[in-house]
């Protein structure tokens, strides 16, 4: 029986169903009928229907909402208006439902397991921290050293629960992170959502003995444990436009416009204010473009770019513009403490056709490349240490010193750990390795043989954090080494001939392929974005003016985001339009709400910043 429920009633009494639509193939007709209109039949999938079955009160009605059978599919404007409200409906429900599926692979006793750890640990998933609960009189369970206490198969439940294809359900994010209460559904048995948050942070946080999977893989039980965990660590304005690809990498949907969508509710302030409505009636590539051009018009930014990658694009969209229909190929955004472009805000050009103009810097050419093959989830670190040792310089290139008084081995470990060390937060963070460290773990690594065992115990080094950075940055892309004596990281199917650009409005530095046609203006295609030491602190704008023994740090208090700290008057630079005046560039205009600062071209170009326009395609 159909309800008319009205959303301005916030005491609703119904639950909502969040599930997996499953196959379409032999779907079930269901009779409904409601006070207005005559009864019909509904086709619904075979999951859906079994999940009915199960949710059915025996001596009481249930009124629950289901997308299915509440959303006309084929009516491509109320589907789109229904979808507007999809956040609404699912934070005034009184109870949401995750339904995984019917009983099977000893699921009761996976439940009960993971209710068992929820009762020892109390979790934080913003500062990713665990520590046991007032309850538990056992303090090993925050300790992240020591595993889970299971063998010879004890865990096969849990793994086989975390492969049910839910937790690669796009939509799901926004269902239940927006629900004021939720329950993981199995069979009969549930438990409740903040539960099941606590158990997959501890799986995940503790770890546990590859015995304990039984005939699982380690590689396929950790990418599905990380699944489960990206979910439960979604809240409500976390994500964001810019690195969406990225939160989502994992995720499936059947409607490729639904990776935007399925997460408006989800988003940011500033990215909701741009305005984006779910709307059927568009194509994926309008909805895909017009996203990127209100980011770039409305903040004048070009932070997609940071995850566009070309090598994985399947849409026939702009380089420009990210596919957010593919999967990366890398799984960790780069980190940097500073802006390359230095702070300074987009001067795009967009023609309303396929193409955009920028300014920007041509800081190198890239002459070589390679090619580094990594398991994604290789647990002891066999690939990496490979790919490290393939990297290491000439005897003569180590013991060259460049111009930013950085030596070769300082830079390769800028260009591996990404900038994350010990020294790179103010106040310098504990848990993270220092440079020294690193460039110590780097120099053994290039001078040994050892396995991740010999190298791990043979000295009391932050081998583990060094190596799990250095994987963070080098999976799914590609080492280069280009003119001016820059290295770095770049994206997957980076070439020699591809250049390495500083744009106006991005933070990274954007490799670009040249696109020659006869007769015509260049054109470049965005491959990505790298990191490159030596460009990362705004160099390219502020050239030999920058002081070398500046660095950028991230203030883990008080209101400046990023900062760079001088250690000979251990002071701090806060304001970056004046690190650019102090620079002889002159500042039109700094927004008090945007981190970019408007400066004209020409005042560049004045300035001596060698500045050309590239037109993308």
């Amino acid at each position: 029986m159909f309800h008319l429920i009205s959303l301005q009633w916030h005491s609703c009494r119904y639950e909502a169903l969040s599930y997996v639509w499953g196959s379409k193939d032999n779907t079930v007709q269901v009779l409904v009928q409601s006070q207005l209109l005559d009864q019909g039949f509904i086709p619904i999938t075979r999951n859906l229907d079994v999940a009915l079955r199960h949710l059915r009160h025996r001596h009481e009605s249930r009124l629950v909402w289901i997308d299915a059978l509440c959303i006309n599919q084929s009516n491509k404007v109320e589907k789109g208006s229904q979808v507007g409200m999809m956040g609404r409906i699912f934070s005034l429900a009184r109870s949401v439902i995750a339904w995984l599926g019917p009983e099977e692979n000893n699921s009761n006793y996976a439940l009960e397991i993971m209710r068992y750890w929820a009762c020892h640990v109390d979790v934080d998933y913003d500062s990713y921290t665990m520590r046991p609960s007032e309850q538990s009189s056992d303090f090993t369970w925050g300790n992240p050293d020591i595993r889970l206490p299971y063998q010879l198969g004890e865990l096969q439940p849990v793994c086989a629960l975390l492969e049910r294809p839910y937790f690669s359900r796009t939509w799901i994010r926004q269902e239940i992170s927006l629900a004021t209460h939720a329950v993981i559904q199995c069979g009969q048995e549930e438990i409740t959502w903040k539960d099941f948050q606590r158990a997959v942070f501890c799986l995940r946080w503790k770890g546990f003995f590859v015995s304990a999977m039984g005939g699982t893989r380690f590689a396929d039980l950790k990418k599905k444990t990380n699944a489960a965990f990206d979910v439960c660590a979604t809240i409500k304005g976390y994500l964001s436009f810019s690195y969406l690809r990225i939160d989502l990498r994992d995720a499936q949907c059947q409607d490729p416009r639904d990776m935007i969508y399925a997460t408006l509710s989800l988003l940011k302030n500033k990215d909701q204010r741009l305005g984006i409505e779910s709307d059927y009636a568009r194509s994926v590539e309008e909805l895909y473009v017009d996203v990127f051009r209100r980011v770039v018009t409305g903040r004048h930014s070009l932070e997609l770019l940071e995850t566009c990658e070309l090598s994985s694009k399947i849409l026939d969209i702009p380089s420009w513009v990210p596919d957010w229909s593919s999967r990366l190929k890398y799984k960790d955004k780069l980190m940097s403490k500073w802006s390359a472009c230095g702070w300074i805000s987009a001067q795009a050009t967009m023609d309303g056709g396929n193409s955009i103009r920028v300014p920007g810097v041509m800081a190198s050419q890239i002459e070589c490349v390679t090619e580094i093959d990594m398991d994604e989830y290789d647990g002891q670190y066999y690939d990496l240490l490979r790919g490290l040792r393939k990297l290491r310089p000439s005897v003569e290139a180590l013991a060259a010193q460049n111009e930013s008084s950085l030596s070769c081995i300082q830079k390769y470990c800028h260009a591996l750990v990404g900038d994350v060390f010990f020294e790179s937060y103010m106040p310098p963070q504990v848990g993270k390795p220092k440079l020294e460290e690193c460039m110590e773990i780097l120099d053994l690594v290039w001078s040994t043989s050892g396995t991740w065992n010999e190298l791990r115990d043979s000295k009391t080094l932050p081998v583990e954090i060094f190596l799990e950075n250095c994987e963070s940055n080098m999976f799914g892309r590609r080492f280069f080494q280009g003119s001016n004596q820059y290295i770095g990281f770049a994206p997957a199917g980076t070439e020699p001939g591809d250049i390495v650009c500083v744009l106006l409005g991005c933070r990274f530095p954007v490799v670009l392929r040249p696109s020659l046609e006869a007769g015509l203006s260049p054109t470049w295609q965005v491959m990505g974005v790298c990191h490159s030491p030596g460009l990362m602190m705004g160099e390219a704008i502020y050239g030999s003016k920058l002081p070398s023994h500046y660095r950028p740090v991230k203030p883990l208090e008080g209101p400046s985001e990023y900062v760079l700290y001088d250690p000979k008057t251990q002071t701090l630079k806060t304001e970056p339009a004046e690190i650019l005046m102090e620079m002889g560039i002159k500042v039109e205009n700094h927004p008090e709400d945007s981190s970019l600062i408007e400066v004209l071209p020409e005042t560049l170009r004045a300035a001596g910043v060698a500045l050309q326009e590239f037109t993308l395609i």
